[in-house]
């Protein structure tokens, strides 16, 4: 009678505990990260790497507006005037980029038949964003955005355009600073295991302060100055097309 009460008192203590051992605490499970495929077939993709640095090769973009320049939605092509470099956090790279362009440019001002403006353009930014993969293969579509700041200046001269519009010719400084934010989307390729190609397009949005200064070819080389804030929306169907390397291998 004792060994059927103590098998009775046992087996109910196993039962007691395998209730108990089938209830689980939602508060204490831990999740395992997850881990998106970076290999296809023999090709690490740019996600298996945590740096990659890239030379911007070429790039087709709208410029700020000049003055009252009057082709201001032209498009302007560059070349090899960029550096970026990216942290790759698995599912999310973390940006870092700057470009320079330098060069002689020509435009109507304030109407077609009215100035022929033409001088230097220089124009330098800085920017800091992200970028996301949709697809975790060796063609790899992203999107993203960036912020940073921008800086334009353009140093020249104007004239009449002909004969049936009279104005003093002038030499000009134009400058451009303020902040610029916009979104991006993209295509890149990886080559080889270190190499990525990237074609990306994009749209800018510039907030700047704008200083123009003009001194007239007078007597008295009269000088006016005018400030004002001023907003462009710049479309860049080519931003940037790089060659881009891959190194520090994710573990």
């Amino acid at each position: 009678m004792h060994m059927k009460k103590s098998f009775i008192t046992l087996f109910l203590a196993l039962v007691a505990f395998q209730a108990i051992s089938q209830v689980t605490r939602i508060d204490t499970v831990n999740m395992d990260h997850i881990i998106f495929p970076k290999k296809k077939g023999n090709i690490q993709i740019q996600n298996s790497f945590s740096y990659t640095i890239a030379l911007k090769g070429f790039g087709i973009e709208q410029y700020p507006k000049i003055l009252n320049q009057t082709n201001s939605s032209d498009l302007h092509t560059s070349y090899l005037n960029g550096l970026l470099f990216k942290y790759n956090d698995n599912q999310i790279s973390y940006r870092f980029s700057g470009s320079l362009i330098k060069e002689s440019i020509r435009f109507k001002n304030e109407c077609n038949d009215c100035e022929d403006t033409e001088g230097k353009l220089s124009d330098y930014q800085f920017r800091t964003g992200f970028e996301k993969s949709i697809l975790y293969t060796r063609l790899q579509p992203y999107f993203g955005a960036s912020i940073g700041y921008r800086n334009n200046k353009f140093k020249g001269s104007s004239k009449a355009a002909g004969s049936s519009y009279t104005v003093t010719p002038y030499d000009v400084v134009a400058e451009k600073s303020g902040f610029i934010v916009g979104p991006l989307a993209g295509l890149r390729f990886n080559l080889i295991d270190h190499l990525t190609i990237s074609s990306e397009l994009g749209f800018d949005v510039f907030y700047s302060h704008e200083r123009q200064e003009k001194t007239f070819s007078d007597l008295n080389r009269t000088k006016t100055v005018q400030t004002k804030n001023r907003m462009d929306f710049l479309t860049k169907p080519l931003a940037m097309f790089s060659l881009q390397y891959n190194f520090g291998l994710n573990n």
